[in-house]
């Protein structure tokens, strides 16, 4: 169970999720206004839209985690680790 609430279990390959840092999260989870929203990310010449639906604990403040799914099509493959990217909320 993430932190919104959402069991996102076996949906890595599947959907366009993403978490977000607990700085900009913040200390609230479940019923997090940012909970939800669709965020636009830019990387490798390529975009694609996730929904927030979980914290990431231990990313920087600006820094996102994301499903196999947005990596791979961003990066075509998930041969890369950390990876730069720009993203905004929609």
């Amino acid at each position: 169970m993430g932190a919104c609430g959402f069991d996102d279990s076996g949906k890595d390959n599947s959907d366009n999720i993403v978490a977000i840092s607990k700085d900009k999260m913040g200390t609230q989870s479940n019923g997090n206004p940012m909970c939800g929203q669709t965020i636009t990310i830019h990387a490798n010449g390529k975009t694609c839209k996730a929904t927030v639906r979980d914290k990431c604990m231990g990313c920087a403040a600006n820094n996102i985690d994301v499903s196999e799914k947005v990596f791979k099509e961003l990066y075509g493959s998930l041969d890369g680790g950390r990876m730069p990217v720009s993203w905004s909320f929609d």
